[in-house]
């Protein structure tokens, strides 16, 4: 059955665009930033678009259309390709030329990454605006760095968002030292961690249990490996639920019995929390994780692949909101994490 978008743009294109161009400009808006063209210059870009999604390189895309989906919306997936692709040809013409003009196109990016940052720190309402106005002045004055160590073959957007969010990031953390507010092991900090009262850090708190939750989900296969290795590095209790969903994917596996023994040998007096104990539970452990991953894998080894990931999460969660977690503060975290959120928001089995 024809699609009916598809038969009216077969039939008069420049209609369709048409009778499409307030949905369309809504798109497109949404695609790139137009806030450096006002008047007739932004009504002469909306026509440039218009003129890109009527030409014969276009249309020949458009007639492959095979009802995998509604025509207008695949439509629009290409209108939002031809949209992304004339604002990187013209942040490659201006960049030289005008560098002002790329600031002005993208404030509202930097807009857009300040909310993101400051959306846990209400201290630092007060500084917004300076923050904002800091972030432009401070790319401003690195225009010659900027422009000589930009790629073309890559897409300039991206690479503005990386150094908007770099420098935002910066003058965030400097802001957050001067109120000393650091998110690091300062007791504040850490007691909120380990206490759970409401602070002005609790958002904080909360937002990098949330991070830390979405990371831990994104292990999938590996996920009641990670838990049982990061409990054993963390000194968290394990329970007879965490060594079992090693098997969840397997049946028939003889493993109940080597379940409630590995338990008992844990509940032994291991009272050292120090480089020897973290090794011993591995041992203790250890069997198990080879029967599930069908492996002779040492306890030494099992103990660098948690460091491994350990780093991977830690780096993921630094990268978010001027976190500044290390091994200790971690392990704080993971003990907040298993004891007062994991177990609420516990993955269903795959």
């Amino acid at each position: 059955m024809t699609d009916a978008d598809f038969a009216r743009w077969e039939n008069n294109p420049g209609k369709f665009y048409f009778d499409n161009a307030q949905l369309f400009e809504r798109v497109i808006s949404k695609s790139c930033f137009t806030g450096h063209l006002a008047g007739q210059k932004h009504k002469r870009f909306l026509d440039e678009i218009r003129e890109r999604m009527n030409s014969s390189r276009v249309m020949e895309q458009l007639q492959s259309f095979q009802q995998q989906s509604t025509f207008l919306v695949f439509y629009i997936v290409i209108l939002k390709k031809e949209v992304k692709g004339y604002s990187q040809e013209e942040d490659i013409r201006i960049l030289d030329d005008d560098f002002n003009l790329i600031i002005l196109k993208y404030q509202p990016l930097v807009n857009q990454i300040c909310c993101g940052l400051l959306e846990f720190y209400k201290q630092l309402k007060p500084v917004s605006n300076d923050i904002r106005q800091q972030i432009m002045a401070n790319i401003l004055s690195r225009k010659e760095k900027i422009v000589s160590s930009y790629k073309p073959e890559y897409l300039f957007k991206n690479y503005f968002w990386t150094i908007i969010k770099n420098e935002g990031k910066n003058l965030v953390t400097s802001e957050l030292r001067k109120l000393r507010k650091t998110i690091s092991l300062e007791d504040e900090f850490i007691g909120t961690l380990k206490t759970g009262n409401s602070t002005d850090d609790d958002l904080l708190v909360q937002d990098a249990l949330r991070l830390l939750h979405h990371k831990v989900l994104a292990y999938l296969h590996f996920r009641a490996k990670l838990i049982v290795c990061l409990k054993i590095v963390c000194y968290i209790k394990i329970d007879a639920k965490d060594l079992t969903a090693l098997f969840n994917h397997q049946i028939g596996k003889n493993y109940h019995h080597k379940v409630d023994k590995v338990i008992d040998k844990l509940k032994g007096d291991i009272s050292d929390i120090d480089h020897r104990g973290i090794l011993l539970r591995f041992e203790i452990v250890e069997e198990l994780l080879n029967m599930a991953e069908q492996a002779e894998t040492d306890a030494s080894s099992y103990w660098r692949w948690t460091n491994i990931q350990i780093n991977r999460i830690t780096e993921y969660l630094n990268h978010k909101h001027t976190m500044q977690f290390n091994r200790e503060s971690f392990k704080i975290l993971a003990d907040r994490y298993f004891n007062n959120y994991y177990d609420q928001s516990a993955p269903k089995k795959d």
